[in-house]
């Protein structure tokens, strides 16, 4: 149950009411409305790894709450927006056309308050980033604190687990 997750399964989780983008996808978006349009629900792969013509990453999740005007953005590693390009070779990057920090100019030329995860929660050796990004959105009942405080800010084995058992409808 420690797979990766493809975009299709996903997108299946939800029904099809959520929308699911490789990085270089964001290029094609002038503001993050649109990116998100029509769910205000969306999942980004960051592709990390080319090797033997498959390509693998790491998932984040985006959503909008519209009544507080905010724009959540969780990322499993609790990294900063856009520091996961930080992890793919520049060369690759260029390549692939992730070497322009497009999330962050989207979320900066918005209207909107961002708030985003900044604890790590997932080993760095599971597979499990697509699982917490269905259910961090899923959980759009939750703030970002309240979210993040159904989790351990040390135990990642523990945390992925428990993520594990939270979307084992999948």
């Amino acid at each position: 149950m420690n797979k990766a997750l493809s975009g299709d399964e996903i997108i299946k989780a939800f029904g099809g009411n959520v929308k699911v983008l490789s990085y270089d996808e964001l290029l094609k978006f002038d503001n993050i409305d649109e990116a998100m349009y029509p769910f205000n629900k969306l999942v980004i792969l960051y592709f990390w790894d080319f090797s033997n013509n498959t390509k693998s990453g790491h998932y984040i999740a985006i959503r909008k709450d519209r009544t507080k005007n905010i724009i959540y953005v969780f990322d499993s590693y609790g990294r900063f927006i856009d520091d996961n390009l930080l992890e793919i070779d520049p060369y690759k990057r260029k390549k692939y056309k992730e070497d322009f920090k497009q999330l962050t100019y989207l979320l900066l030329n918005s209207h909107y308050k961002i708030e985003y995860n900044e604890f790590q929660f997932q080993q760095n050796d599971s597979a499990v980033c697509g699982r917490y990004a269905i259910y961090f959105l899923l959980r759009d009942d939750m703030n970002m604190e309240q979210f993040q405080n159904q989790f351990s800010k040390k135990d990642y084995k523990k945390n992925d687990e428990l993520i594990l058992q939270l979307t084992n409808f999948i």
